[in-house]
């Protein structure tokens, strides 16, 4: 990919990411600095890392832009509901819906964070959220299809255009990973018992849970180190 490239992909101009780039290796030079001070522990500091959940689910915002077919449970925008609680989250209507399309980043890249999705037409500072692993099928042949478990905005989440990382693996040995010229539309939501105990077995590697997918999947040798 050419720095051109990348820059499109993510939403910024080409000079915008030299600079980033350049900023964030200083930053890692402060953090590892010998003088560097844990921050001060006590009842008021906040937590180092803390995250929320929201909504119920990705793949109903694309599938309702190819189609007016009912929405898929697995992606949905979802605004003001309480972290762990998707219950509350509002449905997914015409209104809310705006136009996914998801590519490659490299041809060798096919475990983890490894799918750019752009959208148009969400609504500004609306949360996107993964409730349940769904396919994504490539548009064109010899390309692995890939199983999203995750999104991650890496844009401005008010933009008009909204730039996301999918974290996405193969289910296919065989084929070519997606680089970023091949797209994707909306497959089934996971059915497949033996490869959610592959997602779940938190002493795998993300190369390691795409081999087990493959075996899962029958695409594949089983590695010997799934179970």
């Amino acid at each position: 990919m050419t720095p051109a490239e990348i820059a499109a992909a993510v939403g910024e101009p080409p000079g915008g990411v030299a600079h980033q780039d350049s900023a964030s290796k200083t930053d890692l030079m402060r953090i590892f600095r010998e003088d560097w001070q844990e921050p001060v522990a006590g009842p008021h500091a906040a937590p180092a890392i803390s995250y929320a959940e929201g909504g119920e689910g990705l793949a109903a915002l694309m599938k309702a832009a190819e189609t007016p077919a009912p929405l898929s449970p697995a992606l949905t925008a979802a605004d003001g509901v309480p972290p762990g609680n998707s219950s509350g989250a509002k449905p997914l209507n015409d209104d809310l819906v705006g136009s996914f399309k998801v590519t490659g980043i490299s041809d060798d890249l096919y475990a983890g964070w490894s799918l750019l999705a752009t959208a148009r037409g969400l609504p500004r500072g609306q949360r996107v959220s993964i409730t349940q692993p769904f396919l994504l099928v490539p548009d064109a042949s010899g390309i692995k299809r890939m199983l999203v478990t995750d999104i991650a905005e890496i844009g401005d989440p008010k933009a008009e255009t909204r730039h996301f990382l999918l974290k996405a693996y193969a289910i296919d040995a065989e084929n070519d990973a997606a680089g970023l010229h091949d797209t994707f539309h909306v497959g089934a939501v996971l059915d497949n018992k033996e490869a959610e105990k592959t997602l779940a077995n938190p002493d795998l590697s993300s190369i390691e849970v795409a081999r087990c997918l493959w075996r899962d999947f029958g695409t594949g040798d089983d590695p010997g180190l799934c179970r």
